[in-house]
C-alpha cells in the first residue's frame, strides 16, 4: 500500500472527458490522498486563489483562479504559489508528484517529492516527434519513473530515461459491456433507422468529408457523434439532416448510447500521429462491429485479427457498414473480441504501474529515506 499523498499535474480538465490520467487517478485515490491540480481559470478577480472540488471517486480536484491579464511570468509565479498554499492547506508532508504535461514544471520545479512519475501521453512536437521540449528534457531528468502511452513514444524516449516503461491505453470492461444489455436513452431512442455511431472528441483529426459523402449516399441512415468539440465549434462542422451531434455526454451513460447503435465507426483522417487505442477497446467492448480508416495502428493489430473492418472511401466504408450491420450478433466475433480484451483492463494496468512505482521507490531507499516520514517508510 502506498500512504504518500500523490499531487497531479494535468493539461486537461477532469470532467473534460473521462481518458486515461482519470482511470489511473481515480485507482490512486482508493489508497492515498489524490490532488489533481489543473490548469488556471481566470476572471476579474485580484485574489490569487483555488476551488477545490471532489469528485466522486475521491480525486480532490484543484481549480486553480487567477486575475486577467497576467503575464507569463506572472501566472507561473501565481500557480507556484496556488501549489504552495494547497500544500500548506491541507497539511501535505510526504508526497509524489505526477505529471502528463510537462510545462507544469515551470511552477512545480521547487517542489520536493519523494519520487517523480512523467506519464508521457502525446509528443510534445508531433511533426518533430524525437525533439523534446525544455520542460520535457528536465522533467525526464527528475522523473523516477516514467510511462509512455504507446509504442511511439516510448520509442522516442527510451534512450532518455533509465525508468522508461510502455503502458499504452486500457479499457475500463466492466463499463462499456454494459452497452450489451442497456437501453438507449431517450434524445437517441426518436430516431429511426439505421444508427452509425461515433463517440470521441470532435477535432479536425476526423475526415468530415467522408462523413458527408456517406450521409449524402445513404439519406436513410443516422451518423450520431458524441463527444465534445476541441479545436472547433458547431458552425465550423458540417451539416446534414441524418448527421447528430450530440455533444460531450457523462462518462457514466456512454454505454446507453453505444446501446443503440448498429455500428461503431472511426472516420479519421489518415494520420500517423492519430492514436485511437482506447476507443477501438471501447467500441469493441460494447459488442458493436467497428469500421474504420485505415489508420496504421489498426491495420498493424485489430485488421488480422477479424476485429475491425477497414476502408478509405465513401462507397467501401458504406458497404463495410452494411455487412457488419448484417452480421453484428456473430457469436464468434464476440468471442475473438472478449478474449483480446480480457488483457487489457484499466485495473490490470494500474497495478503493474503501482508495482513499478512502489519497486522503484523501494530500489532508491536509502537515498529516499531521509525524505520520508517513519509513516510512510512502514507503509511499504
Amino acid at each position: 500500500m502506498i500512504k504518500n499523498d500523490l499531487i497531479a499535474f494535468s493539461q486537461t480538465r477532469w470532467g473534460f472527458i473521462y481518458q486515461r490520467t482519470q482511470q489511473l487517478l481515480s485507482r490512486y485515490a482508493k489508497h492515498r490522498r489524490v490532488f489533481f491540480i489543473e490548469e488556471p481559470i481566470f476572471t476579474d478577480t485580484i485574489q490569487i486563489s483555488y476551488r477545490k472540488v471532489f469528485v466522486e471517486n475521491g480525486v480532490e480536484v484543484i481549480k486553480p483562479v487567477l486575475p486577467n491579464g497576467l503575464s507569463v511570468s506572472e501566472v507561473s509565479e501565481s500557480m507556484r504559489r496556488v501549489v504552495d498554499d494547497l500544500i500548506e492547506d491541507e497539511f501535505i508532508i510526504n508526497f509524489s508528484t505526477w505529471y502528463d504535461y510537462a510545462s507544469a514544471m515551470d511552477y512545480s520545479r521547487h517542489l520536493s517529492p519523494i519520487s517523480t512519475i512523467y506519464d508521457c501521453v502525446q509528443e510534445t512536437n508531433p511533426e518533430k516527434p524525437s525533439e523534446l521540449s525544455i520542460y520535457e528534457i528536465e522533467l525526464l531528468e527528475k522523473a523516477d519513473l516514467v510511462f509512455a502511452a504507446n509504442e511511439r513514444i516510448y520509442s522516442h524516449r527510451k534512450n532518455q530515461h533509465h525508468n522508461i516503461h510502455n503502458y499504452p491505453n486500457s479499457i475500463d470492461l466492466s463499463h462499456f459491456r454494459q452497452a450489451r444489455r442497456v437501453s438507449e436513452p431517450l434524445d437517441q431512442r426518436k430516431i429511426t433507422g439505421p444508427k452509425l455511431g461515433f463517440c470521441g472528441e470532435i477535432t479536425n483529426q476526423i475526415n468530415f468529408d467522408l462523413l458527408t459523402d456517406m450521409a449524402d449516399y445513404r439519406p436513410s441512415w443516422n451518423f450520431i457523434l458524441v463527444g465534445p468539440m476541441v479545436g472547433c465549434t458547431y458552425n465550423d462542422l458540417p451539416h446534414r439532416p441524418n448527421i447528430y451531434y450530440f455533444g460531450r455526454k457523462d462518462y457514466k451513460y456512454l454505454p446507453h448510447y453505444f446501446a443503440g447503435w448498429d455500428v461503431t465507426i472511426a472516420p479519421y483522417k489518415l494520420d500517423k500521429c492519430t492514436n485511437t487505442t482506447t476507443q477501438m477497446y471501447e467500441y469493441l467492448a460494447t459488442g458493436r462491429p467497428v469500421v474504420a480508416t485505415p489508420q496504421e495502428l489498426l491495420l498493424e493489430k485489430y485488421e488480422p485479427l477479424g476485429l475491425v473492418k477497414t476502408a478509405s472511401s465513401a462507397t467501401c466504408f458504406l458497404a463495410a457498414c452494411e455487412e457488419a450491420m448484417q452480421s453484428k450478433q456473430d457469436s464468434e466475433w464476440l468471442k475473438k473480441v472478449d478474449e483480446y480484451l480480457d488483457s487489457k483492463s484499466w485495473d490490470q494496468t494500474f497495478e503493474d504501474m503501482k508495482a513499478l512505482e512502489i519497486k522503484t521507490l523501494m530500489s532508491s531507499m536509502p537515498y529516499r529515506r531521509n525524505k520520508m516520514s517513519n509513516e510512510t517508510m512502514m507503509s511499504f
